[in-house]
């Protein structure tokens, strides 16, 4: 049995940047909504595979920290991230750009990830809910804008 949860309500807005892309290399920001897709078996006791506002509960508790970030690849190889003050965060991105970015550090989330775009984005979010549902295969498509996506699945981050 496979339900679905997708909202435009389901989502983060952040701003990132992806080192060495000539467009988005700029400092920049994106709506993000998600399609987030379960599987699994219906337990006998159950007549339901997973209660949907307990999903989107769950779901919300990953991104609501996301929301209104700069968002930062904590493994991206170009990037030097120090902390210029105590609660100032700068930024260098080595390369093309050779630009230097100063946030305030509330601002700011640190993702485990090489760089922020929805490909990667969407394999951190499956990482997080697997680890939240780890009975039941997951899929989760991160939305860019309406027409752009990347999807990534639980056995997609098994495989790796």
């Amino acid at each position: 049995m496979k339900l679905s949860l997708s909202n435009t309500r389901i989502g983060f807005a952040s701003a990132h940047f992806i080192i060495g892309h000539n467009k988005c290399g700029k400092l920049h920001g994106h709506n993000y909504f998600l399609n987030v897709e379960v599987e699994g078996e219906v337990p006998e006791e159950d007549d339901y595979l997973i209660d949907f506002s307990e999903l989107k509960e769950i779901v919300m508790k990953i991104v609501d920290p996301l929301d209104h970030k700069v968002l930062i690849p904590e493994k991206a190889a170009h990037l030097t991230v120090t902390k210029d003050r105590p609660e100032h965060i700068r930024c260098t991105l080595h390369g093309d750009e050779g630009k230097t970015y100063l946030f305030p550090e509330e601002d700011v989330i640190f993702l485990p990830i090489r760089a922020i775009s929805a490909e990667f984005l969407s394999e951190y979010l499956v990482k997080e809910l697997q680890e939240k549902l780890p009975e039941y295969e997951l899929t989760i498509t991160v939305f860019e804008t309406p027409s752009s996506s990347a999807t990534s699945t639980s056995s997609d981050i098994r495989r790796k």
